[in-house]
């Protein structure tokens, strides 16, 4: 079985045949056999070889669809539209595994196919309302508009052809939904990037995907039976990066310790007041520390927080209030997999997470909720457990209409003024949230992460 993606596509079986015998000739070194010996009057070059994702997509069709698109931005704001396309990479939040590309993609010829993954996850929402915004002089409100808004569907029917393709079984019908995909996503890539392209949209990749990727699937299984992409990424998170946190020596051992002692919670202890002492100690901190907007919120919100807690907690008198110990942290390991983080100065940029909550242990497939942590501490009331908890800022949909919760396949939310603090442990994951660039309290659920 080999990739198809060193070779180019005939409609001359005789040539297709000669490439494949040396290029096995030359990478198996088995005996070279004549044409004559083993030629065949026609061969099916999409059974003998079937795609890889990572060099067919990754690396090819998604490869070919930034560079159109910066292109086409290009033709509709011309330079302005590159630099803001990448101050929009480079202001889009920290998310764990997440590439942030803070130089813009003026290296992308060189880029992985890891890089590639990474882009798709944040360029639908770099390129929203971007056309409308850096438009040329001559181009009216409504050409933009429409202009964007092509742009930016392309990039979310990829996404969701992408998305759909990574599945480990497929039935039937969801083979022919996957291939009325395909179709959708090709026929927008084809008529909008046509007048810009050289080339007539005659790739070797997009024929076969359009054509015959189904087939394959049907033939030999799903596209993740034939990529080594999820054997790397395991092998990346388990092995390599417990490794490069060893000293090298014993290092098996040190990275089954290290992986038993992520289990612990919180991490990172920043300082730790009673309610009494916590003016004093805010305003001593003030003066040797940076505070982000975000922690000085939560100064700010604290107090009439943790008023709201104690009222929920039995046989708590207001002694015990006073008495009660505060330790500040900055960040927090949840479910054994991730971290979260609320911290002024993360690598000389705050980092604050934003999370999913359970509020409802029952209706925990039901309702969740979208929060943003201001602050992680511990709790320590007299007579009482020490408690993990989290001070965070409520997002609410952006609309109430049921047909306007969703933009782009993600939810479209805002910050509201709601404050509350929960326990750690009813925190389900980190969640990326994206600004709407251009306007104000507008924000995106990042769906697209993989």
């Amino acid at each position: 079985m080999i990739s198809t993606s060193g070779i180019f596509y005939s409609s001359n079986a005789k040539y297709l045949l000669e490439v494949l015998v040396r290029i096995f000739y030359k990478n198996y070194f088995i005996q070279y056999l004549t044409l004559e010996i083993i030629y065949l009057s026609e061969l099916n070059i999409y059974s003998a070889a079937v795609p890889d994702r990572m060099h067919h997509c990754d690396l090819g069709l998604f490869n070919y669809q930034v560079n159109f698109a910066r292109n086409y931005i290009q033709l509709y704001c011309r330079k302005d539209g590159i630099n803001e396309f990448d101050k929009h990479l480079a202001k889009i939040p920290r998310f764990p595994e997440l590439k942030i590309f803070k130089s813009g993609l003026g290296n992308i010829a060189r880029f992985t196919a890891a890089e590639f993954r990474n882009m798709m996850k944040q360029l639908v929402f770099v390129i929203d309302g971007l056309i409308v915004a850096k438009r040329k002089s001559n181009l009216s409100l409504f050409q933009a508009k429409q202009h964007d808004s092509k742009l930016v569907d392309l990039f979310v029917f990829w996404n969701r052809m992408y998305i759909f393709s990574r599945k480990d079984t497929f039935t039937d019908s969801e083979l022919d939904n996957f291939q009325k995909m395909i179709i959708d996503w090709a026929n927008k890539f084809i008529n909008l990037f046509t007048p810009i392209a050289d080339t007539e949209m005659k790739y070797p990749k997009l024929h076969n995907w359009q054509h015959h990727i189904i087939d394959a699937i049907r033939n030999y299984g799903t596209i993740n039976g034939f990529t080594t992409e999820t054997y790397e990424s395991l092998h990346k998170f388990y092995i390599k990066a417990p490794y490069r946190m060893s000293n090298r020596r014993d290092a098996t051992s040190q990275i089954i310790n290290l992986k038993h002692r992520q289990i612990k919670t919180l991490g990172g202890i920043e300082g730790s007041f009673t309610l009494d002492t916590f003016n004093d100690f805010v305003d001593e901190y003030r003066t040797t520390h940076f505070l982000a907007l975000e922690a000085e919120k939560a100064f700010e919100v604290l107090i009439d927080s943790l008023n709201q807690y104690f009222d929920l907690i039995e046989n708590i008198t207001d002694k015990d209030v006073e008495a009660t110990i505060i330790k500040w942290y900055t960040s927090a390991f949840i479910r054994e997999v991730d971290t979260i983080r609320a911290k002024s100065n993360y690598y000389n940029a705050p980092a604050f997470s934003d999370i999913a909550i359970n509020m409802n242990e029952e209706e925990a497939e039901k309702y969740n909720t979208i929060d943003g942590i201001l602050m992680l501490f511990g709790l320590k009331i007299p007579g009482h457990d020490e408690q993990e908890l989290a001070l965070v800022h409520w997002y609410n949909f952006k609309y109430n209409d049921l047909h306007r919760l969703f933009k782009y396949d993600c939810p479209y939310v805002k910050r509201i003024p709601m404050f509350t603090v929960i326990a750690i442990e009813s925190i389900i994951e980190p969640v990326h949230i994206i600004p709407c660039f251009n306007k104000t309290n507008e924000y995106f659920v990042n769906y697209f992460i993989f």
